[in-house]
């Protein structure tokens, strides 16, 4: 993603900030490899895991879910927009149009689902209501802050868990009154053209591992050949449940440690 952003993204003077959970230094100079201009770490610790520390995680959902949702929080003082993007995503077009993008005075806008309906009843909501994939996220700090969206997404986090975790949570949040992406900012599986795309969306099989079959999975290894993932071999299905299971021993350690506090 980082790579693909230096190379496509079209946004020089943007800021690059990298939330991260338990990296090693290491772990940070392969990132910054990836990329042309300094990137900026958040660490998830002090008052921010304080905030997340005793939610629900998965094997799918880390800490950093949640932690994302106080971004605009902690980088309050910029005044300016922040795209938000999930390590799965690739950058093929220029992101400049979606700075310049009137949003009508919304806070978030997003690409919503041409199919609402399969995510709105556990959330007790008309089906037709609109719902949004919450991978790539632009936000208006300033109106995000205005209209205390922090404030609501604490009190979301505290009622009760969800099924889509952080994104059931913005959505609800938003309660529909989101600004609507083309879908190119946003294209997920079965995407008609992917050259069209802006932005491609890895939401199902991930092209980094061997069942992957996404049209997109040899433009994103050709991308991988200039970092320093280079060489890192395919994951396989036993590679991805040994990790399962490091995750989950990791999840209980940070959930037990959490509680003793």
């Amino acid at each position: 993603m980082l790579y693909s952003l230096e190379e496509n993204g079209g946004i020089p003077d943007a800021q690059l900030v990298i939330l991260t959970d338990g990296l090693l230094a290491s772990d940070k100079d392969m990132l910054q490899a990836c990329a042309k201009r300094k990137l900026h770490f958040i660490d998830i610790e002090g008052d921010l895991l304080s905030k997340i520390s005793k939610l629900r995680t998965t094997s799918y959902w880390s800490r950093a879910t949640y932690a994302r949702l106080y971004l605009p929080e902690l980088i309050a003082d910029r005044h300016c927009r922040m795209l938000y993007l999930d390590a799965d995503t690739l950058i093929r077009k220029s992101l400049a149009p979606l700075f310049d993008l009137a949003l009508d005075g919304k806070a978030v806008a997003a690409v919503p689902y041409d199919d609402p309906a399969r995510f709105n009843p556990p959330l007790a909501r008309a089906a037709s209501t609109p719902y949004f994939n919450a991978g790539v996220l632009l936000v208006d700090i300033d109106a995000w802050n205005a209209q205390d969206y922090t404030a609501r997404i604490n009190k979301l986090l505290q009622s009760r868990s969800f099924d889509f975790l952080d994104q059931d949570v913005l959505n609800l949040a938003t309660e529909g009154n989101f600004f609507h992406l083309a879908g190119c900012w946003n294209a997920q599986k079965g995407w008609e053209d992917y050259s069209e795309a802006s932005i491609v969306h890895f939401t199902h099989a991930k092209p980094n591992t061997k069942e992957c079959e996404h049209p997109e999975k040899a433009t994103y290894l050709e991308y991988r050949k200039q970092t320093p993932w280079r060489s890192a071999r395919l994951i396989t299905k036993r590679d991805r449940r040994i990790r399962t299971l490091l995750r989950s021993i990791r999840r209980k350690w940070q959930w037990f440690a959490a509680f003793a506090r």
